[in-house]
């Protein structure tokens, strides 16, 4: 079985089912969530795609033009990604000034196709849903477009000199190796970004359509003639099932993706297409249906466009995930987006791509000439809108109102802790900022996991695994989260073997206490309520910074206690950023502040997938410990998603007294 030439039967099918998979994942993720894995399919598709276009030229011309190859290229990719640009950041600037932070380093990456370098260099996160990039999808176009650069000439030298296909299968086979190898070795999970933006450590998925497309080439024949054609269907279907099982079982959060995960999931994806170029192939009949070619042949706009509308509608429309309105919102962004997609197909696109540059260019100015109104209309509207773009660039903010406000904040607590007196009338030591097990510096940038949700610069943990405990354990996958369940903290006669109460309740002081029998222990959620809270609890003290996570809670508390700065009450919210990779770690802390204290532990919100699963494990071990209550923020803010700022993590003005009052409540259940 040899490449017959002409249109390659399924390949829009296969798009079409990467970027849908990849619309869930940013829409719902735990829903799908190994919905990221659609890119790797794309790149799989391109590093196919492209080598047999240029193995045809070869055969047909025996030779590559090189200007003719990225001049398509260019075509292709360049009038729908500057229609995106100069059409979402004047928009953005429209609904929130918060969307433009990092706007230039944005924009400058996708012109100059080095997004993915220069989100690495600033320590962005693709996995983070605290402080979502208008334009964090253009990491894999940066990789596909430095692909299109590169290959082409090394295509070349390799024609040149390896004469036979199998020494080309095994060199791209050989480079697809180093690659995941270079992946799994360098997973760090406190900074996944490196290896899943980098363009060597995530070449493999381009490298294995290379290794497919060499072995379709020859007419003489390779591996895919003879008893392939007789097994490929099954062994397609096989890679089918195999993609589609990981689509719904794969965490991004899990160091499994990057140590084998994501590459069994591209050698599916070879499988599959392999079994479509076989002669006859049912399953590229099957994938070629009007559904799956109108979107695999608009896949590249939607994957652009799909991602800039759900952030910007979040906001103008604010919906917890689940709800009614948030579905409704959802289905909106998306129609939204088809409609802009085949805008930009038929009117921006295909014109270019048939006609060049030039000659598009030579008949807009005829058509404003002639003074068409249409023409006229258009060519104002693009003049405002890269105006627009240019002065939303260059007035962008440094930083989001969140990070201010935590930067504020946080300055506030160091101060009050440095001159607050303990309880027993010594002077209380500061909290360590700047060393200690679970201490942090928000000034110093290169310290792990120290910047808070919405800043420029948010270098932080980007996957929840990165948050596991030193032996290991894994973050949890998400669960079902049962809303409107009964308060476990007030199941006072829970039994606990390790808690040495015996399931009684307590002795101690169990009145209703005040703000200055209060501490509020936590990350940037703690950080962001903290005026709220001293409404609601005068007096109230705070050990709390951004990006704090539950493996840090135990230090926390013994230098809190050490200090005397620890009171007889106690709010403990922490995982925004991570989860509670392991639950162990919070029955430790709540075991350090001893039974005698009244705790109180806050759910968590948010689109992550680890939400559904942190919130059970927080009831759960509420209803084991009888001086322990649930502040149930995420079902009281889920009721109203307006009281969140921009970044929809983070409570605003009025979120900050509704988490105030969620907490005052959980307090009150005591005394109930």
């Amino acid at each position: 079985m040899a490449d017959p030439g002409g249109i390659i039967g399924g390949l829009d099918g296969l798009r079409a089912l990467a970027v849908i998979a990849v619309v869930i994942y940013h829409i719902t993720p735990g829903a799908l969530p190994g919905g990221f894995l659609g890119v790797d399919v794309f790149f799989v598709v391109s590093g196919f795609l492209i080598t047999t276009l240029l193995l045809r030229e070869v055969r047909k011309t025996k030779k590559v033009d090189l200007k003719g190859f990225w001049t398509r290229r260019a075509r292709r990719l360049l009038p729908a990604l500057i229609f995106l640009v100069v059409t979402v950041v004047p928009a953005a600037a429209l609904i929130n000034r918060d969307l433009l932070v990092g706007i230039g380093r944005q924009v400058l990456g996708a012109l100059t196709f080095s997004s993915n370098w220069l989100e690495i260099a600033h320590g962005s996160s693709y996995f983070d849903q605290t402080s979502p990039l208008l334009f964090k999808n253009f990491w894999s176009l940066a990789v596909e477009e430095q692909f299109y650069l590169l290959w082409p000439p090394l295509f070349i030298l390799i024609i040149m000199m390896i004469r036979t296909w199998q020494t080309r299968v095994g060199l791209a086979l050989g480079l697809a190796g180093v690659s995941a190898l270079l992946m799994a070795i360098m997973a760090d999970p406190m900074n996944l970004t490196r290896v899943y933006y980098g363009t060597d450590t995530h070449l493999f998925g381009l490298t294995l359509g290379i290794a497919l497309a060499f072995s379709w080439a020859p007419p003489s024949g390779t591996w895919m003639a003879g008893t392939w054609q007789r097994y490929s269907q099954i062994v397609g279907i096989a890679g089918f099932v195999g993609l589609m099982t990981l689509l719904f079982v794969l965490e991004d959060q899990s160091m499994i993706a990057y140590r084998g995960g994501i590459l069994l999931a591209l050698i599916c994806t070879v499988a599959l297409i392999a079994a479509m170029l076989a002669p006859g192939s049912r399953l590229a009949k099957i994938s070629d249906n009007r559904v799956s070619r109108w979107v695999g042949t608009r896949s590249y706009a939607i994957y652009l466009w799909h991602w800039p509308i759900l952030v910007m509608a979040s906001l103008l429309w604010p919906a917890a995930p689940g709800t009614t309105e948030f579905w409704i919102r959802s289905a909106l962004a998306v129609a939204v987006t088809f409609g802009i997609c085949e805008f930009s197909y038929h009117y921006i696109e295909t014109p270019i791509r048939k006609n060049g540059f030039k000659e598009t260019f030579s008949i807009a100015v005829n058509h404003i000439a002639t003074r068409s109104p249409a023409a006229v209309g258009l060519t104002v509207a693009g003049a405002i809108m890269v105006a627009g773009t240019g002065i939303a660039v260059a007035s962008a903010p440094e930083k989001s109102s969140v990070q201010l406000e935590i930067e504020e904040n946080e300055k506030r607590f160091e101060e009050q802790n440095n001159t607050a007196p303990d309880p027993s009338g010594d002077p209380a030591e500061p909290e360590d900022a700047n060393g200690g097990e679970g201490s942090e510096n928000v000034n110093n940038p290169d310290a792990p996991g120290t910047d808070s949700p919405g800043s420029d610069n948010p270098e932080r943990s980007e996957n929840p695994d990165a948050s596991q405990s030193p032996d290991g354990t894994d973050n949890p996958d998400g669960s079902e989260d049962p809303d409107g369940s009964e308060n476990p903290g007030e199941s006072e006669g829970s039994e606990d073997p390790d808690n040495g109460n015996g399931g009684q309740t307590p002795e101690g002081d169990w009145t209703m206490p005040t703000g200055d029998e209060i501490t509020a222990i936590g990350d940037s959620l703690i950080v962001t309520s903290a005026d709220g809270l001293e409404v609601q609890f005068p007096g109230i003290n705070f050990i709390a910074k951004s990006n704090r996570q539950w493996h840090q809670a135990p230090a926390l508390v013994e230098q809190g206690l050490a200090d005397g700065t620890i009171r007889r009450a106690v709010i403990l919210d922490f995982g925004t950023n991570a989860g509670i990779p392991d639950p162990d770690v919070v029955r430790q802390t709540i075991e350090l502040l001893g039974p005698d204290r009244m705790i109180v532990i806050v759910t968590i919100y948010g689109l992550s997938t680890f939400i559904d699963a942190s919130n059970d494990y927080i009831r759960e071990i509420a209803s084991e410990y009888p001086n322990v209550a649930v502040a149930d923020w995420h079902a009281a803010v889920s009721a109203q998603p307006q009281m969140l700022q921009a970044d929809q993590t983070h409570p605003n003005i009025e979120g900050m007294y509704l988490f105030a009052e969620t907490v005052d409540g959980a307090f009150r259940s005591f005394v109930e």
